[in-house]
């Protein structure tokens, strides 16, 4: 999931003179601390969630985790967060910093808390890997390209490539391991980060 935060720019420092001599804003982010929509966990069972990690009467809550910093240049009023978990919802604030050594910055804003969506939408299909292989073990490389032409062109919210290795060009996918009598050999992680620096992704699967 993604979503663009956006801002009004300053006009003045905290002293009221005008501000000239800005360097850049930095926007924090982090999976909230409290659920988007508060439930205890006996509401939450009677919805067939019950986790037992806490008592019957006490919120659920969320594990805190550290802020990440984003980072924006002093004449932009917006900034694109890409690679949130959907579904969950996310704290943001930002401060802005003058171009003084070292910098002074501003306090930060109080929190917004934004709830991503749940992604129903399936990746583009990929491209055929490349593939080298023996008699013990395969090498996949592909170079995150989509079957309509083109490399590091998939969606950019992708998470991995499952691979399955048969026998003809048109076995027929079966999601037991290799080991079990089935197709699937494992699974190759790729993402966004993959994508924008365009840096193709390999591994080696045993198949015997």
């Amino acid at each position: 999931a993604q979503v663009q935060v956006k801002w009004q720019l300053p006009a003045t420092n905290t002293d009221g003179t005008d501000f000239v001599d800005g360097s850049h804003f930095e926007i924090g982010y982090r999976p909230s601390a409290v659920p988007a929509y508060p439930a205890t966990y006996a509401q939450a069972a009677a919805a067939g969630t019950y986790s037992s990690l806490g008592t019957w009467g006490q919120p659920v809550t969320m594990t805190v985790t550290d802020w990440q910093t984003a980072f924006a240049p002093i004449d932009a009023a917006s900034c694109l967060i890409a690679e949130l978990a959907p579904g969950t919802p996310y704290d943001f604030r930002i401060r802005v910093l003058d171009s003084a050594t070292p910098p002074n910055a501003s306090a930060w804003s109080s929190t917004y808390t934004q709830y991503m969506p749940v992604d129903v939408t399936a990746p583009n299909t990929p491209a055929a890997p490349v593939v080298a292989g023996s008699k013990i073990a395969v090498s996949v490389k592909h170079y995150l390209g989509d079957d309509s032409g083109g490399t590091f062109n998939l969606s950019q919210d992708l998470a991995g490539l499952k691979v399955h290795i048969g026998t003809s060009a048109t076995f027929t996918i079966d999601p037991r391991t290799i080991g079990d009598g089935g197709t699937f050999a494992g699974r190759i992680i790729a993402t966004r980060s993959q994508i924008v620096s365009q840096v193709a992704v390999v591994q080696t699967f045993p198949v015997d």
